[in-house]
């Protein structure tokens, strides 16, 4: 279980969290869920495996401008991760206090502390190679604007989302539409600056045509079902880093080398093509439900847990202002227990929702029990409303009151 520590980030005084499975993120605005899940995203890239030439240095710079959080540090800012590839340390006081598990190497080879601001450790045998995708509450702007194929500089998270959207896209064509939840739409495209809806009367729209909520939510879904299951079917592409790496070997490779050098070249171009295979996605999503109906936002939350179902370890941190969204959770929950009491009964029961069985219901819920942390965000303050460990709900609410309503609310 990976472990985030933060402290005095923006609105975020002190969190010390166990990350789990799914992480959701619910309360006012401005209260640092947006922070915490951009920081979630920055760790979890750190733990790809990447050739020692990718850059590690300075990495905390990249936190600041590819998630616009640069105006959110101090000199008392802090990042702790414990991750299963790395350990990241931001602006820790003393390195020896940093927690460090027994199978990461503790010596020359294995930790990097690259400036004063930031240490690295190393597990002895990376453990993941997640696909990280962070899909920013502002998604919507690729259905209303066409022809972005030239904004393709991953700079910050919007640009990075706007490169992974062309990717995904273009896998679904005139033959090959994807259903948009069960709001009787299908999306495809036929070019760059060319999306569209087919409505359930065999019309279509454009894209950037449609109802709001269909130009939120089709980004959304359209990138969840590639990067849960579409992507693990074809090899991906060279990122430009790894094409570099790799010219670099080409080109020194015709002339004598030492074995020193061969060894070096081998154990680089190795590290490359053992980061080709993605272990998992690690999906985090601002605001997954704006612009929806309570009904749609419903069968999101269920779509969005049943999309982490495909044989891969796949991870979700949502942020969400929407009650909806703890109550659809919160409904999987009821009917995992219901359901465990009532076997034979629960068999019977005819179900209505095309997109949900019987046998998918129970799949959801048992993840959701077995692997959810659900917090409740106010006065930047993190309440931790179920850790649902053996099915027993914990909450701790710091002193704020307003987020009792939310907790009382759970069964779980």
């Amino acid at each position: 279980m990976n472990r985030l520590i933060v402290k005095d980030i923006g609105p975020i005084k002190y969190v010390d969290l166990n990350l789990k499975k799914i992480n959701v993120f619910i309360g006012p605005q401005g209260q640092g869920k947006s922070t915490l899940a951009k920081i979630i995203s920055f760790c979890s890239w750190l733990e790809k495996r990447r050739a020692e030439d990718l850059p590690y240095i300075d990495a905390y710079k990249r936190l600041k401008t590819y998630h616009r959080l640069g105006e959110y540090f101090t000199d008392s800012s802090r990042i702790l991760y414990q991750g299963e590839n790395v350990v990241y340390a931001y602006g820790w006081p003393d390195e020896k206090t940093i927690p460090v598990p027994d199978d990461f190497r503790i010596n020359e080879t294995n930790i990097l502390q690259v400036n004063e601001k930031e240490s690295f450790y190393f597990a002895l045998s990376p453990k993941v190679n997640p696909k990280v995708i962070y899909i920013p509450a502002e998604r919507n702007f690729v259905s209303a604007v066409p022809a972005l194929q030239d904004y393709v500089e991953e700079k910050d998270n919007l640009q990075g989302f706007v490169v992974d959207w062309y990717r995904a896209k273009n896998k679904y064509n005139e033959s090959n539409k994807l259903s948009i939840l069960n709001l009787g739409v299908k999306f495809f495209s036929s070019g760059p600056a060319s999306d569209y809806l087919m409505l359930e009367d065999g019309k279509t729209i454009r894209l950037n045509s449609s109802a709001s909520g269909y130009q939120s939510v089709t980004p959304l879904v359209t990138m969840v079902d590639w990067l849960s299951d579409g992507i693990y079917k074809e090899e991906k592409p060279l990122s430009p880093a790894e094409d570099k790496v790799i010219s670099d070997i080409l080109s020194k490779i015709s002339n004598p080398l030492d074995p020193e050098e061969i060894n070096n070249f081998h154990r680089r171009f190795m590290a490359i093509m053992e980061g080709r295979v993605y272990s998992h996605t690690q999906f985090v999503i601002e605001e997954p439900c704006q612009n929806l109906y309570p009904d749609a936002q419903r069968d999101l939350v269920y779509y969005l847990i049943a999309s982490l179902d495909h044989g891969k370890n796949h991870r979700l941190v949502m942020t969400t202002h929407s009650p909806y969204v703890l109550s659809s959770l919160n409904n999987l929950i009821y009917a995992y227990k219901v359901g465990q009491n009532h076997k034979e009964e629960v068999e019977n029961i005819a179900v209505t929702e095309p997109e949900i069985t019987v046998k998918s219901l129970e799949i959801l819920t048992v993840i959701l029990v077995r692997h959810i942390c659900i917090v409740v965000v106010c006065h930047a303050l993190f309440v931790v409303v179920t850790d649902c460990k053996c099915h027993r709900q914990t909450a701790q609410c710091f002193g704020h009151k307003k987020c009792l309503p939310l907790i009382s609310s759970l069964t779980c």
